[in-house]
């Protein structure tokens, strides 16, 4: 089972508004929570998830954080 509570969702660095994907094809991902387009690319670090609905927009979530 997924256990979010350990992740940390991951925002935009510009303006702080979560970061939301919406996937175009298995390689390809669109940006879209950061409505002041604050981003073209963002690099997700190795070990994240996304965390939605299937075929709409899933948020991100960081790897789980080492204690």
């Amino acid at each position: 089972m997924l256990d979010l509570d350990k992740r940390t969702e991951l925002c935009c660095p510009k303006c702080g508004k979560p970061l939301l994907v919406e996937f175009i094809s298995e390689t390809r991902a669109r940006l879209l929570g950061c409505g002041r387009d604050c981003l073209d690319t963002y690099i997700v670090p190795p070990g994240s998830v996304v965390f939605g609905l299937l075929g709409g927009p899933q948020f991100l979530y960081g790897p789980i954080a080492s204690a």
